[in-house]
C-alpha cells in the first residue's frame, strides 16, 4: 500500500470524509506526539493535559476528557505525572470543593513554550495549500462540525 493516495483509497468508501478527516488528523498528530515523547519524555495523555492546561488555565480533568475523547484514566493518570514532575499544580476548585483544577507550573509553561512551535509550524504547513478565503471556510467548516457533534447520539454498543 506505500504510495497510494488516500484520496485514490477511500474513493469507493462509504464514509470517505471521516476517512480523510481522521487521516488528516493523523498524520498531522502522530509524527508530532513521537518527537513530544522523544525529545520531552511526554506521553500522549501527559501532552494532552499540559496543552488543555495551557490553552485554559482552570480547566478540570473531566473536561479535558470530554473535549478530547481520550480515556478518563489516561488523563488522570497524565495529571499524577505531570504533578510529580512539577508541569502543573492542582487547586481545589472554588465553585465544586469535590473538583481540583489544573494550572501550569512555571516549568510547565517552559516545556509548553518549547513545544508549541512544533505544532504552529506544522499547522501552518499544512494549511499553506489553502487559500485565505479557503482557510476561512474550512475554519467555519470546522466550527460548525464542532458545534453540532454533541447534537449526535452516541452509538449504541
Amino acid at each position: 500500500m506505500a504510495g497510494m493516495n488516500v484520496n485514490d483509497f477511500v474513493s469507493t468508501a462509504s464514509f470517505p470524509w471521516a476517512f480523510r478527516l481522521a487521516y488528516v488528523g493523523n498524520m498531522f498528530r502522530e509524527p508530532l506526539l513521537k518527537v513530544v515523547e522523544e525529545r520531552w519524555n511526554l506521553s500522549r495523555p501527559e501532552w494532552t493535559v499540559l496543552l488543555c492546561v495551557m490553552i485554559r488555565e482552570g480547566i478540570i480533568s473531566k473536561d479535558i476528557w470530554e473535549l478530547t475523547g481520550q480515556p478518563r484514566n489516561s488523563i488522570s493518570r497524565g495529571v499524577i505525572s505531570l504533578e510529580k514532575r512539577g508541569l502543573v499544580r492542582r487547586t481545589p476548585s472554588t465553585q465544586d470543593k469535590r473538583q481540583v483544577t489544573l494550572h501550569p507550573t512555571a516549568d510547565g509553561a517552559r516545556v509548553f513554550a518549547e513545544i508549541e512551535p512544533l505544532f504552529v509550524e506544522r499547522e501552518g504547513a499544512y494549511l499553506s495549500c489553502l487559500t485565505g478565503e479557503e482557510l476561512q471556510q474550512f475554519q467555519a467548516i470546522l466550527i460548525k462540525l464542532s458545534d453540532h457533534i454533541s447534537s449526535v447520539a452516541e452509538p449504541a454498543a
